[in-house]
């Protein structure tokens, strides 16, 4: 899922399902003024001046916070997730040579390392962004742990674990479906029992990956199986055990493809030249629309919280090819921004970060782009103009950490480590296998942590 653009123009395609449907998360109240937190190396993390007001404030027993909190020596990020009720970001990190691992949490609005839950093995799986999900209680997640495995951590605290397939060498993707879990092994388990689980049977007649819960009609949406292939799309309801669709797709030429995360949108890229975008919709399994962006060449897609698409695309090679942002709500183009001379950064690293080179705030009224001038630049969607333009520098790699990691970072020097990930309207999170940092949409920093080494 490497981007794999270098100097070239690069286009955003914006897509919408239905224009004029979007949910905004509750209504922001005012927390508790608190102290000014220690980044992780000792020093000061700054505050901004006239902080905007954020969510009121967790109890312990939502979530405790642990004043002696550290991030574990040369614990890299694997997988990342934002809370649903809080502006908090949890990283599952791996000290691979330790066989350790722990999930931090970060507190946007505290401006601090609120949790550190240590275990041993490993933590996240860098292939797959999508192996750290919280519950939407806010208060239990569930994280890929030793490869195979999903463990429970609930309020700061390890609770089960479940190894669906012992067999599998990479990340099980999974997906909450009440206070359960549906795998891409078929299986429907729960986590809060205290008990590890292994192997536990398939429910679904069909094989799905690349896995999201559609809220609106309680199936688990997928890419389907098709002889070792992931080429259709299926929807399973677990609660009824029933299959909704299946479409094979058989229309369709195969290319990249991508799910909403909210399992309601489908897009996959038809190639060209020129390159065809094809939209879905998750509900049903039926095509929808099919969109020819401004430019020929299409790259990789983001999904919004509420059926938009961003899609990267180029015109050719070098420092003279076109670059530009086009909205597109309901199959049609209704603004285009030019981005020249900047482009998407190339991204570098595990794929959490890969996928977060371009995010959406969560009223999807906003794009946020790290761009390859080292820069973050806000983007209103609604009127197509840029908002704000900061600097946000990834820290130097501490020296003792991997070489593996240190090195290939050391060897392209243009290619900056880090994507951005929003962690409410008024909050953003810089972040790569090495350090986090914390941002308001204004570009004042709020704290910043660096993996010790």
């Amino acid at each position: 899922m490497r981007l794999g653009v270098s100097a070239t123009a690069l286009l955003v395609v914006v897509v919408s399902l239905d224009a004029g449907c979007h949910t905004t998360p509750g209504e922001p109240m005012t927390t508790p003024t608190a102290p000014v937190p220690q980044t992780s190396s000792g020093s000061t993390a700054s505050a901004a001046p006239g902080d905007p007001p954020s969510n009121a404030a967790p109890t312990a027993a939502d979530w405790p916070e642990d004043p002696t909190a550290a991030w574990p020596k040369g614990c890299l990020i694997e997988a990342a997730g934002v809370n649903p009720r809080w502006a908090w970001l949890a990283v599952g990190c791996t000290n691979a040579e330790a066989e350790q691992g722990a999930v931090l949490v970060f507190d946007g609005d505290r401006r601090r390392l609120r949790t550190a839950s240590t275990r041993h093995g490993y933590v996240g799986w860098g292939e797959n962004r999508h192996l750290l999900r919280w519950h939407p209680d806010g208060d239990r997640l569930a994280v890929n742990v030793d490869t195979n495995g999903i463990g429970l951590l609930r309020r700061a605290q390890w609770v089960s674990a479940s190894y669906p397939d012992q067999t599998r060498d990479s990340g099980v993707s999974y997906v909450w479906v009440g206070d359960q879990i549906f795998t891409d092994t078929g299986a429907l388990f729960a986590l809060d029992d205290g008990e590890d689980h292994f192997d536990d049977a398939p429910i679904s007649p069909i094989s799905l990956g690349k896995i999201e819960l559609n809220a609106a009609t309680g199936a688990v949406v997928g890419r389907t199986d098709d002889q070792g292939y992931l080429r259709g799309i299926g929807a399973f309801d677990p609660n009824t055990r029933t299959v909704r669709y299946h479409n094979r797709l058989q229309d369709l030429k195969a290319g990249h493809a991508a799910w909403a995360t909210d399992g309601r949108g489908y897009a996959q890229i038809e190639f060209g030249p020129p390159d065809m975008l094809h939209i879905l919709d998750g509900d049903d399994g039926q095509a929808r629309w099919s969109v020819r962006p401004s430019l020929p060449q299409v790259g990789w897609m983001w999904w919004g919280r509420d059926r938009l698409l961003a899609v990267h695309s180029r015109n050719g090679r070098g420092p003279s090819a076109r670059n530009v942002l086009d909205i597109v709500v309901g199959g049609r183009i209704t603004k285009t921004i030019d981005l020249s001379p900047h482009q998407l950064r190339k991204p570098m690293g595990s794929s959490f970060e890969d996928m977060s080179q371009l995010a959406w705030s969560p009223d999807d009224k906003t794009l946020a782009v790290v761009l390859d001038d080292r820069k973050v630049r806000l983007f209103d969607v609604t009127q197509g103009t840029a908002l704000t333009t900061f600097d946000a520098p990834a820290p130097a790699i501490p020296q003792g950490l991997p070489d593996h990691y240190r090195l290939d970072h050391l060897k392209r020097p243009r290619q900056e480590p880090g994507g951005i990930i929003w962690l409410s309207n008024d909050r953003l999170a810089r972040c790569a296998p090495h350090f986090v940092s914390l941002w308001t949409t204004q570009g004042e920093k709020l704290g910043e942590w660096t993996a010790p080494d």
